[in-house]
């Protein structure tokens, strides 16, 4: 497992502005669409650069002659759009990365695209050389990388700058602790898009203030960290507006990690909605979150059913955003829950999880889908803050067919699984499903099989034939067995070229 390198750690803590009137609301309203026009035409401009020289430069000056926002706000506005981009253009590196290993090109070319994507020369015109090759790459191959990233890009949608909120520097705002005010706890002070007037009435290159009251959260008040200078600004899809006041926690996560002892090397957890988490040591972790999932997928079911019989669409009914986001509220903390509980009684040094997969054929359509949104991402938000706190790091392998592979002898069947019970139909091994799923989890780990990238035909093939070479006295050819009925082993059967003594002198099991 590599080691990961601990960035800078951040936290963005939402503050609810109080008692903001109508004509302070209009101008941050005003400071947002400002903001989003001129973030829009920076992006045209960034993707221009890029296709033009294979990369985004946040230091290259666009600037606008009628950009009313002034040019301390269009940098701020620029370094925001760049670090999106490059963000969206590095998962898109890593698609690229999995469709060229998946493929079945030859093992030579597979390396010289690789090679273009690190050098991220996909659509560069200057020639691309591999280390110590005599001649560049050759253009053909050029041409199938360019065609492999036009797919990618075109299979995800592109950043837009619309609906961004505002990222505003010590240059645009200010806030602090009230000094005369004893009802709230923080104020902000805003530039808006309004000009001052000088001495003649006339309007300057000054910008004009507003002051809101903030109104902290209780997490944000507990949280340690050195408060940044900046403040987030941003418009929710019902016009709220709230600010965020980003906390560095650098200096705190480090005293924790190096408070940290690991007990365990490696512990191998099973994601499910039946049972959350479960061990390579037989734990069981969130048994109860399956029974309050349905509850939530029956109460937004059925607001969705009554606001579509309405003729109205769901996301616009506040009642259905408003049970949606319980749903995401308590998601995040229940995943959070548990993994602390893990990490807590395990204390593991690194965990290691099948690629998450948040479907369950007892939920909904609506629900897999809101689940599937929202549930990747959380616990990979939480995987990401557990290595920052403690220097717990996770690797994730390919999930396929794990749920019907025995953890003992490698045999796999659909058969092998019924529900929440696992029994071999090979070697009589039998489990709690998800234990056995994390336990071949675990044996996955060190093996080819774990590769993400892996195709589940791949997958298979390669569990069957471990199985086989495993048993080389030929039985899983001829012999009575779950396999004469698997058609896993059809392959295998068909390709069998076993002597008729050989077969003969088998004993049936």
């Amino acid at each position: 497992m590599t080691e990961q390198v601990l960035p800078k750690k951040t936290h963005r803590c939402d503050l609810l502005p109080h008692a903001m009137n109508d004509g302070k609301a209009a101008a941050v309203r005003d400071l947002l669409r400002a903001w989003r026009n001129t973030a829009t035409r920076i992006g045209a401009e960034q993707w221009r650069l890029f296709f033009e020289s294979r990369a985004f430069d946040k230091r290259t000056k666009i600037t606008y002659p009628d950009d009313p926002i002034g040019a301390a706000r269009v940098q701020m506005v620029r370094y925001q759009v760049v670090g999106m981009l490059s963000s969206f253009v590095t998962n898109r590196a890593n698609d690229y990365r999995d469709m060229v290993e998946r493929s079945s090109l030859d093992k030579d070319t597979r390396h010289q695209l690789h090679v273009i994507n690190r050098r991220k020369a996909w659509f560069s015109h200057k020639s691309v050389t591999v280390k110590d090759a005599d001649a560049p790459i050759p253009d053909d191959i050029r041409r199938l990388a360019r065609s492999i990233m036009r797919g990618v890009l075109k299979r995800h949608r592109k950043p837009s700058m619309r609906r961004i909120n505002a990222v505003v520097d010590q240059r645009g705002v200010a806030w602090g602790p009230a000094e005369t005010a004893t009802g709230f706890p923080l104020w902000a002070t805003l530039k808006t898009m309004e000009r001052r007037l000088n001495a003649a009435g006339q309007p300057s290159k000054a910008f004009g203030e507003i002051h809101v009251p903030l109104l902290p959260y209780e997490h944000y008040l507990e949280r340690p960290g050195r408060r940044c200078l900046g403040l987030q600004v941003n418009e929710a899809d019902d016009g709220t507006i709230t600010f965020g006041i980003i906390t560095e926690t650098t200096e705190e996560f480090a005293g924790s990690r190096g408070a940290y002892a690991p007990e365990k090397e490696v512990v191998s957890v099973d994601f499910g909605l039946r049972t959350m988490f479960a061990t390579d040591d037989g734990d069981l972790f969130g048994r109860t979150w399956f029974e309050k999932l349905k509850r939530y997928d029956v109460e937004i079911t059925a607001l969705a059913r009554a606001v579509q019989k309405a003729g109205r669409k769901p996301r616009h009914d506040p009642a259905y955003k408003a049970a949606v986001k319980r749903l995401r509220g308590f998601v995040k903390t229940e995943i959070g829950r548990v993994l602390n509980r893990i990490v807590a009684v395990k204390k593991p040094k690194a965990l290691a999880l099948e690629q998450l997969n948040f479907r369950s054929p007892d939920l909904s359509r609506r629900m897999n889908r809101i689940l599937q949104n929202c549930g990747r991402s959380v616990i990979r938000a939480k995987l990401q803050d557990l290595f920052e706190r403690f220097g717990i790091t996770s690797e994730e392998v390919n999930p396929a067919y794990s749920s019907q592979e025995c953890s003992a002898c490698g045999y796999v069947d659909r058969r092998n699984r019924k529900q929440d019970t696992f029994k071999c139909l090979h070697c009589g091994h039998t489990a709690h499903a998800d234990v056995d799923g994390a336990r071949t989890v675990r044996s996955r780990r060190s093996r080819p099989i774990a590769q993400p990238y892996l195709t589940k035909a791949k997958v298979l093939d390669m569990l069957v034939t471990q199985f086989v070479e495993r048993h080389p006295d030929g039985r899983v050819y001829t012999g009575a067995g779950p396999w004469q009925s698997n058609p896993y082993f059809a392959k295998v059967r068909r390709a069998s070229q076993r002597p008729p003594d050989v077969v003969a002198a088998e004993p049936a099991l």
